[in-house]
């Protein structure tokens, strides 16, 4: 195995274009936080069975979790142009343990585009720009890696098509109709991943409302009131009020106590709760993380009623240190987070939760 470090090659290029990457990408481990360096990446390039196969493979200091995808495709590209990787490769063999399997999702495709998993933000400068109406398949895609879940590109299409429909249908559409129009919309023809599953249509009779619907490939797909291991699911239309969403987080804090401390198989837990009427929504985002004993609560996003302005964000954060649990709140008083793509939010609350958590953090 040839190790290629940052300062072996040509210019210090990978350096440069992680670092700006870098500037945008913070990582989470529950309650620690810590923003990547971009020189402690290193690029492996193996002579295996699999002949010009490499990897990106992380040092302790840089963990490659789902908020890193930016930097992820950054180091893919440079390393396709380097030569170390080629398009028709697996991305199973480049990825990261920590990221949770690829399947069988070729590098071309994600260059291409076809399955975007970061922020258009964090590479549109690495690789053309995104589509705007591709890039909603990030929320799905980096929960579902993250989890260890499906991860084929079916997979993410049936799950953003449900989102889609989901709204479509709350604009008074047939459930087949909407989810054509999703199609539409995604660009895709892809119709059969939802019509063909009855599931979905019970799903929207009975209002969207805790109940569990299913993609072919029976990935559960859960919309209210349970915690997941395998999905961060979208939808919006469903009436009703801050009483379910509060019903919501307190199921994720009581998760988060019940869960063993030294559970090192934990995995990521996300659940949505929406709040009508359509297009004005809480998110509550939980994530577990892999091979840690933390777990995060946040990004609770009322922006369609504050119009972007003023509070725009509350976070929750519990962790696990040596002397037991601790249950940290903390407030993001932050002005105008409108961007051209909204679920490039989360994100951007991310990256500014590093500050705020370092100053912030309350232990009760």
């Amino acid at each position: 195995m040839i190790r290629v470090a940052k300062d072996e090659l040509e210019d210090g290029a990978l350096c440069r274009w992680l670092h700006e990457q870098c500037e945008a990408a913070t990582l989470f481990t529950g309650a620690q936080v810590h923003v990547c360096k971009a020189q402690e990446v290193l690029l492996d390039r193996s002579f295996g069975t699999t002949a010009g196969a490499g990897k990106l493979v992380p040092s302790s200091a840089f963990r490659m979790y789902c908020t890193a995808k930016p930097v992820l495709v950054a180091a893919l590209e440079f390393a396709r142009r380097q030569g170390v990787l080629r398009l028709d490769d697996p991305l199973g063999a480049f990825v990261p343990s920590a990221t949770g399997p690829l399947g069988d999702v070729r590098l071309e495709a994600l260059l291409d585009h076809q399955l975007p998993l970061g922020t258009p933000s964090g590479f549109a400068a690495v690789v053309s720009p995104l589509h705007e109406r591709q890039a909603r398949l990030i929320d799905a895609a980096q929960a579902a890696v993250a989890a260890g879940g499906p991860a084929t590109y079916s997979e993410y299409l049936a799950w953003e098509l449900l989102a889609v429909a989901l709204q479509r249908a709350s604009d008074g559409l047939h459930w087949a109709d909407s989810v054509r129009a999703a199609c539409r919309e995604l660009g895709t023809d892809h119709s059969e991943l939802l019509l063909d599953d009855r599931d979905f249509q019970r799903a929207h009779e009975a209002g969207g409302l805790e109940c569990n619907v299913s993609t072919r490939r029976g990935a559960s797909l859960p919309l209210l009131g349970e915690i997941s291991p395998v999905l961060w699911s979208r939808f919006e239309g469903a009436s009703f009020g801050i009483a379910s969403s509060i019903r919501c987080l307190t199921a994720l804090i009581h998760h988060a106590f019940v869960l063993s401390p030294t559970d090192r198989h934990a995995k990521p837990a996300a659940v949505v709760a929406g709040y009508g009427p359509a297009r004005r929504k809480l998110h509550i985002r939980a994530g577990l993380m892999a091979g840690t004993s933390t777990i995060g609560v946040s990004d609770l996003w009322p922006e369609d009623l504050l119009g972007h302005t003023g509070l725009a964000g509350m976070s929750l954060v519990a962790g696990s240190p040596s002397l037991g649990l601790t249950f940290g709140v903390h407030l993001n008083g932050l002005m105008d987070l409108q961007t051209t793509d909204r679920y490039v939010r989360p994100l951007v609350s991310s990256t500014l939760h590093a500050d705020l958590l370092a100053t912030g953090h309350l232990a009760i």
